[in-house]
C-alpha cells in the first residue's frame, strides 16, 4: 500500500508508510516540531491546522527566518474560494501533508512533491488526492458539480464499481454517494488536457500563450458553457485556445492581428496524412520558382553567406560576418550607402517593391528579402521565407490558411531573436556565434517538419464556425449575431502589459498580409498607422477603462464572461472582481502558479514566477443599452 492510499482505519499500514517516507512526508505533531526548530519560534497545532485551513501547503522562503504559504493570494485579493478541508475531527493521525525541503530554490517554489490533501465534501463523504497532482480549480469546479448533481435531472449519478478514478480517492460506505462524486468528477475533468507535444510544436510560442492555462481555461468553460452555447474566443492570439475548446464547444474566434485569425483556422483545419506527400512536392515546385529569381538578384551574396555561416565560427569569420551584413542591399537601411556596384541591385529592389506596393502578388515574391534579411533572419532565410509564400498562395482555402499558419511557427523557429519588436544585436562573441548558428538554419526545413507533424492532429469535432479579425468591440456584435438562439459565452484573453503584440510580432501580420507595407525603425516596423493597438496595451488608468468596458459590455449583451488575467497585469486583480461583482450575480474566481516564458533574456531566479487567473461572470445584473 502507497502512503497515499492511507485509510483511518489502516492504523499499521499507515505506520509502516509513513516510517518508510519520513524524509518527505511527517503528521501534524512532526510538521509542528519541525517547523518550530527551523524557525526558531513556538508553533502549536492550531497553526499547522490553520496552514490546512488555507489549502496551503507550508514552504520554507530564501530568508531563514521566512514561511511561505502558496496560494495567499485568495486572502490577499478578497477572493472567496469554496475549499473545505476535512473538519478537525475527521483528520486522522496519518493524515499527511508535504512540508517543503529547506532551502528550495525560488524557480521551484510553489511544486508539491508529495503527501495528500483529505477534504470532507460531505457527512460520510471524503475525499483523498495527491499533493503533487492538486488542482485548485478542479476542486472547485467539482464542488459545484457534486452539489448540482443532487439536484439536477441532467447530471445523473452513474454506478460505479470502483472508488477511484484518476487521481482522487472517494471514500464512503454508500456506493450512491461514491458514484455521484465520481460522474461529478468526470465532467469537470474531461477534456482538460494539456496540450499534446504535437500541438505544441505547431502552436507559436509568443507572449500572452496559454498553453500551460489549457487545463483550466478549458475545465472552467467545460462546466460553465451547456450543449446550447456559442463560445467567443475574443482574442485568439496563438490560437491555442480555440483549438483546445472546439474539440468541445462551438467556436466564434477573433483576433485584432492578423496572424491570430490565421493560427485559429490553421490549428482547427483538417489535413490528411495522405494528403502530405503530393502537396509537399507541389508546394517544393513553385517554392524553387521563386528562389530562381531571386538569386538572379542576390546571387553572389547568398554564396558569401553560405560560406561565412557554414565555415569554422573564429573571430576574424564572425568579423567578415558582421561586414557581410552591413554591406548586404536591402530595400531598407543599406541602400543609401550601397557601394558603386551595388546600384543595379539598389535600383531593381526599388523599383520591385514601388510597383508590388500596388500589386503586392506580383512574381517573384521578395517582401521578406527586401525588408528582413540580415535584421531578423537570414539573407537565405528570408529568400525561403518569401518562396514558400509564393508556394501557399498558390494553394485554395483552407489549405493556404492552414499552411499559413506553420509558416509563421516556422518563421519564429528561425528568428534571430525572440521577438520582432526590434533586431536581436548581439553582445560579444559568444552571441555573435550563436546569431550565425541561428541564422543556418533551414526555415524549409523547419517548415516540411511541422507539415509532417501538423497531418497527425486529428481536426477539431467542431471547426470553427467563423474566424475574425476585428477589434473586440466589433467581434462581439459579430458574435451576438451568430447566435441564433444560443447561450453566449465569451472568453476573453486582454494583453495585461505594455507590450504591443502588433509590434513584437509584426512580421508575422507582414508575412499573413503580403501588402509591402511602409516600414521605419532599426526591426523595419511597419508604420503605427498601419499596426492595431490596443488600449488594453497600455498604462494602468487606460487598461481599467477598457475592461471595465468589455466587461460591462458582455453584461448588457446578455453575454457569460470568462477572463483571463495575470496577478502581475497592469490592473489589480481586486479591480476586476469588484467589477465581475458589479455586472453579474455569479462571480466566480480560479487561479493557477505559473512561470512565464524568458523570452530570450535570463531574468533573476523567481521573477517569472507568478499567479494565472480566470475570472467567470454569469447572470448578468445589467440592463442593455438603450438602442
Amino acid at each position: 500500500m502507497s502512503a497515499f492510499d492511507l485509510d483511518a482505519s489502516d492504523d499499521e499500514a499507515g505506520a509502516n508508510a509513513l516510517s518508510g517516507a519520513k524524509s518527505t512526508f511527517c503528521s501534524l505533531s512532526e510538521a509542528r516540531e519541525q517547523l518550530s526548530g527551523h524557525l526558531g519560534i513556538p508553533i502549536t497545532e492550531a497553526d499547522i491546522l490553520r496552514m490546512i485551513e488555507l489549502k496551503v501547503v507550508v514552504d520554507f522562503g530564501g530568508s531563514p527566518n521566512e514561511v511561505s504559504i502558496l496560494a495567499d493570494e485568495i486572502e490577499t485579493y478578497g477572493a472567496k474560494i469554496d475549499w473545505e478541508p476535512a473538519g478537525l475531527a475527521t483528520l486522522s493521525a496519518d493524515t499527511l501533508f508535504e512540508l517543503a525541503v529547506p532551502n528550495r530554490s525560488p524557480d521551484e517554489v510553489g511544486k508539491t512533491a508529495g503527501g495528500q490533501w483529505v477534504f470532507t465534501i460531505q457527512a460520510g463523504l471524503s475525499m483523498k488526492l495527491r499533493a503533487d497532482s492538486f488542482r485548485p480549480y478542479e476542486y472547485q469546479l467539482f464542488r459545484r458539480e457534486f452539489a448540482r448533481s443532487k439536484n439536477d435531472a441532467t447530471h445523473p449519478a452513474t454506478l460505479a464499481n470502483t472508488a477511484s478514478i484518476g487521481d482522487p480517492i472517494f471514500v464512503s460506505a454508500s456506493k450512491p454517494q461514491i458514484s455521484a462524486a465520481i460522474s461529478a468528477w468526470r465532467r469537470v475533468v474531461e477534456g482538460n488536457r494539456d496540450a499534446s507535444e504535437d500541438e505544441r510544436r505547431v502552436t507559436p510560442s509568443i507572449y500572452g500563450v496559454k498553453t500551460r492555462l489549457l487545463p483550466m481555461i478549458a475545465s472552467v468553460t467545460n462546466i460553465l458553457a451547456g450543449p446550447n452555447s456559442l463560445v467567443c474566443d475574443l482574442m485568439s492570439g496563438s490560437g491555442s485556445v480555440t483549438r483546445s475548446l472546439s474539440k468541445k464547444h462551438l467556436l466564434f474566434s477573433n483576433d485584432a492581428n492578423s496572424y491570430g485569425r490565421v493560427m485559429a483556422v490553421s490549428l482547427t483545419s483538417e489535413l490528411a496524412k495522405s494528403e502530405v506527400e503530393p502537396l509537399i512536392a507541389r508546394l517544393k515546385s513553385k517554392m524553387l520558382k521563386n528562389m530562381a529569381a531571386i538569386e538572379k538578384l542576390y546571387g553572389p551574396y547568398l554564396v558569401e553567406e553560405h560560406e561565412l555561416l557554414h565555415s569554422a565560427q573564429t573571430s576574424s569569420s564572425l568579423e567578415r560576418y558582421r561586414l557581410f551584413c552591413q554591406e548586404t542591399p536591402t530595400f531598407f537601411g543599406n541602400l543609401v550607402d550601397a557601394v558603386d556596384e551595388e546600384m543595379g541591385v539598389r535600383t531593381e529592389l526599388r523599383s520591385l517593391i514601388g510597383s508590388r506596393r500596388g500589386r503586392p502578388d506580383s512574381f517573384p515574391f521578395i517582401l521578406a528579402t527586401a525588408y528582413w534579411a540580415n535584421v531578423h533572419f537570414g539573407l537565405r532565410q528570408c529568400v525561403l521565407l518569401d518562396s514558400l509564400r509564393y508556394a501557399i498562395d498558390q494553394e485554395s482555402e483552407p489549405l493556404r490558411t492552414l499552411l499559413l499558419g506553420l509558416l509563421l511557427q516556422a518563421a519564429l523557429l528561425c528568428a534571430s531573436g525572440p521577438h520582432f519588436a526590434q533586431p536581436f544585436k548581439p553582445k560579444g562573441a559568444r552571441q555573435f556565434k550563436a546569431l550565425v548558428e541561428k541564422r543556418a538554419k533551414r526555415i524549409d526545413a523547419e517548415f516540411f517538419s511541422l507539415l509532417a507533424r501538423r497531418s497527425l492532429l486529428p481536426a477539431s469535432p467542431r471547426p470553427v464556425i467563423e474566424a475574425t479579425k476585428l477589434n473586440w468591440r466589433e467581434a462581439l456584435q459579430a458574435f451576438i449575431s451568430r447566435l441564433g438562439g444560443l447561450r453566449g459565452i465569451v472568453y476573453a484573453d486582454p494583453p495585461y502589459t505594455a507590450v504591443q503584440y502588433s509590434r513584437y510580432y509584426h512580421v508575422l501580420n507582414v508575412l499573413v498580409d503580403y501588402d509591402y507595407p511602409v516600414c521605419s525603425g532599426p526591426g523595419v516596423c511597419p508604420v503605427r498607422e498601419y499596426r492595431f493597438s490596443s488600449r488594453f496595451e497600455f498604462k494602468a488608468g487606460p487598461a481599467r477603462t477598457e475592461l471595465r468596458e468589455l466587461i460591462r459590455q458582455c453584461a448588457r449583451s446578455d453575454l457569460d464572461l470568462i477572463l483571463s488575467y495575470s496577478k502581475s497585469g497592469a490592473v489589480t486583480v481586486v479591480d476586476l472582481i469588484a467589477e465581475f461583482k458589479a455586472c453579474y450575480e455569479d462571480v466566480e474566481i480560479f487561479q493557477s502558479n505559473i512561470k512565464h516564458h524568458p523570452q530570450g533574456k535570463t531574468p533573476s531566479p523567481g521573477r517569472l514566477n507568478t499567479v494565472e487567473y480566470v475570472l467567470t461572470g454569469r447572470r448578468p445584473r445589467l440592463s442593455p443599452k438603450p438602442a
